[in-house]
């Protein structure tokens, strides 16, 4: 069985600049309004808001010094950071449908056949952040994932719990804001080309 992916690579030597932002505006107006992606991770405006910034420091960078030139760089290395993300969104959401994927305006990865279901991570543990109302979790690698995603939410978990979503590229992550004296409930599972997830086991954790 085949699953289709988008390519998420979007480096240099894929994209020029002004290739790149090109690209951005395409998936910006595809995604603006589509009915297939009601809550895209991250927010497409501060997409938008990065590309703008991006396109801006690009038109300086030329005529700058080594100064817009670093600026320019670091701010496609935050844009591209944006769009790993949304990529990851748009794959969950899609599940492998071509016709979804496509409407996104990204480009699909060449068809692989998938290394199938992965297994549950393992290991997961939370410790105290270096911020106040900050946990840090981390758990085993698991092969071949590309990611991993995190949930959690307050405890306990009841009828009307409401699972909060993160995706990390490590299996480490700092979970931020959260209520200090509080009791939180999380659990993790790795993304590969396999769209059913296999999530661990909850964890509960306070919050100092």
């Amino acid at each position: 069985m085949e699953y289709n992916n988008i390519s998420s690579n979007f480096s240099a030597n894929q994209y020029s600049d002004s290739a790149l932002t090109t690209k951005v505006n395409t998936v910006l107006e595809k995604m603006t309004g589509n009915i297939s992606f009601p809550n895209p991770d991250p927010a497409l405006a501060e997409v938008k808001a990065k590309n703008d910034l991006f396109t801006l420091a690009a038109a300086k960078a030329p005529q700058g010094g080594k100064q817009e030139t670093a600026n320019k760089n670091q701010l496609r290395e935050e844009l591209v950071s944006l769009l790993k993300r949304l990529v990851i969104y748009v794959e969950l959401t899609c599940k492998g449908d071509e016709t979804m994927l496509l409407s996104s305006g990204f480009d699909l990865h060449k068809k692989a056949s998938p290394v199938g279901q992965l297994p549950m991570p393992e290991g997961l543990k939370a410790i105290v952040g270096a911020s106040r109302g900050s946990l840090v979790l981390s758990w085993d690698v698991v092969k071949n994932a590309r990611v991993y995603e995190l949930m959690y939410t307050e405890a306990p978990e009841g009828a009307e719990t409401i699972w909060i979503h993160k995706i990390s590229s490590k299996h480490q992550i700092v979970i931020e804001g959260l209520l200090r004296g509080k009791e939180y409930l999380f659990k993790v599972a790795a993304v590969g080309s396999d769209p059913n997830l296999v999530w661990s086991d909850p964890i509960s954790s306070f919050v100092l």
